[in-house]
């Protein structure tokens, strides 16, 4: 089963632009680390591995083990370095290349699905994937009903780590609004949600526009009014306008991108 390519997913300073991604190995089963096979044995104990593929993200080793079940299909098991066991991929019916990681959601760690359970209730889930963040394994949620989607991030072993919802447009805060109107006056703001970052806790909105020269940005503004950061979103070398009233950048939460 071919991998797709796994880009590097962290925390960006608004004014850097994002990491390239990383250069994986192909190598054949006997190359694999103990602890790895130690894992794929223990949650697919009927399957042959047959290759794999070794990621850097963050100083976290990702293995992505192609298996062969006893029954003839074929799946691919991700685990950390250490054999973490971080569940079986799934491939993107959509065909996006974004270079998002899809787990099965049937298949992810227990703590992880228990914790989407519990959210969640029993209304279905859309997706579920995974990116290291400050060298943790986050697993973001993604769920809509009717007009409106929401994403839950949960650590491995189960604890919520942020929130987030769309909001329409015409319902931010007028200081939100604002805001964005100052530092941006010809764009169109396509879309928003709110954010509610746990640890530390902090509460702002993402906000979606695209700015008088076609290029669609993502700006993140505090509650309040305060712009802290402006970063593109269609391409990773294009440079943000700068919001001269605004104070500078810091550093900006990561949150999954749009699907």
């Amino acid at each position: 089963m071919k991998v797709a390519a796994f880009l590097i997913l962290l925390c960006i300073a608004a004014s850097a632009s994002f990491a390239a991604p990383p250069v994986a190995t192909s190598e054949p089963a006997d190359a694999l680390p103990e602890a790895v096979r130690a894992s794929v044995t223990k949650h697919l104990p009927d399957g042959k591995i047959v290759s794999f593929e070794h990621h850097v993200e963050d100083r976290r080793h990702l293995y992505f083990v192609d298996v062969k079940r006893a029954t003839g299909d074929a799946v691919t098991l991700l685990a950390s370095g250490r054999g973490q066991y971080l569940g079986l991929v799934e491939e993107d019916e959509d065909g996006d290349d974004s270079g998002d990681v899809f787990i099965d959601l049937d298949t992810a760690p227990g703590g992880v699905k228990d914790a989407v359970a519990k959210y969640f209730g029993n209304a279905e889930v859309d997706s579920l994937f995974m990116e290291v963040e400050a060298e943790r394994f986050i697993y973001c949620a993604e769920q809509t009903t009717g007009n409106t989607t929401r994403w839950a991030s949960f650590a491995l072993q189960g604890a919520l780590v942020s929130e987030e919802t769309e909001v329409p447009v015409d319902q931010l805060p007028a200081a939100v609004k604002d805001a964005v109107t100052k530092a941006h006056p010809v764009a169109k703001m396509d879309s928003a949600s709110l954010v509610k970052e746990k640890e530390p806790a902090k509460t702002y909105y993402v906000v979606d526009i695209a700015n008088s020269k076609g290029v669609k940005l993502e700006l993140t503004v505090a509650t309040e009014g305060t712009i802290q950061s402006s970063d593109p979103i269609d391409a990773a070398d294009a440079a943000p306008e700068p919001a001269p009233t605004e104070p500078p950048p810091v550093k900006k939460p990561q949150r999954r991108p749009r699907g």
